[in-house]
């Protein structure tokens, strides 16, 4: 399987924001886009063992948006600033994880 993670933010100009964490979302900047299918809306996310559907919009000319919500968003127990790698697990299955 090609590309099976990713590390977000993939930039050193780009960051996850106190307003990202509180929206419940991360930014996929041009360099990720290709990592999800765009024709899936709801990929399954898995964070420890909390297992959500997901929300991934694929917007042109801007960065695509995946929302996984305020609780996942708390186990996940990210801060600003923080970093997060997101594995491909199958078709449409990802996990995502702090570091």
């Amino acid at each position: 399987m090609k590309n099976q993670s990713i590390n977000l933010p993939d930039s050193p100009k780009n960051s996850i924001s106190d307003a990202d964490i509180k929206k419940g979302e991360f930014r996929i900047t041009v360099s990720s886009k290709g990592f999800f299918d765009r024709n899936h809306k709801s990929p399954q996310i898995t964070i420890n063992t909390l297992v959500i559907e997901a929300s991934y919009t694929a917007r042109e000319g801007r960065s695509d948006i995946l929302r996984i919500g305020k609780q996942a968003m708390e186990d996940l127990k990210l801060k600003p600033g923080g970093r997060i790698k997101i594995t491909k697990k199958g078709v449409n299955q990802y996990s995502i994880s702090r570091f």
